[in-house]
């Protein structure tokens, strides 16, 4: 992953971590058709989405919209993973979407009380998916 992709002024930035490579591109399909569509950063593992995060230069600060991430990662769970980016004051504002595949509702539970702005399971509605990005980005200008 390029740390030097520069996105429009107006375009959301979506950094998205999973190890699924499928589930990846499904996500990207899932833009395809979008006007709006956002800028999606996919890292599949957690430590090369923290160092796209929080770089160790203080002066290299990507734009960062939003952070979508799988409730199941290759090193810890997708919710530690929240929690890690939470306790970073650069991160902490930061809204993110949880994308999970397994639970439901034992998953979005834990989701909602971490903080998450959106809870989406994968493989039932990927328009849902679009949706709670674009909601959480701006990019509708219809209620959500």
């Amino acid at each position: 992953m390029s740390d030097f992709i520069q996105p429009s002024i107006r375009e959301c930035v979506v950094v998205y971590v999973d190890d699924d490579e499928a589930a990846a591109m499904l996500l990207q399909a899932a833009f395809a058709r979008e006007a709006n569509r956002p800028l999606v950063l996919w890292f599949d593992t957690e430590q090369s989405a923290m160092r796209y995060l929080a770089p160790t230069d203080p002066a290299c600060r990507p734009r960062v919209d939003l952070v979508v991430v799988d409730d199941y990662l290759r090193f810890q769970s997708g919710l530690d993973f929240i929690a890690q980016i939470r306790a970073d004051a650069r991160l902490a504002q930061v809204p993110f979407l949880v994308f999970a595949s397994g639970r439901p509702e034992e998953t979005k539970a834990k989701a909602v009380a971490a903080g998450a702005a959106a809870y989406v399971e994968k493989g039932i509605d990927l328009s849902s998916f679009s949706k709670a990005v674009s909601c959480i980005c701006g990019l509708l200008r219809s209620r959500c």
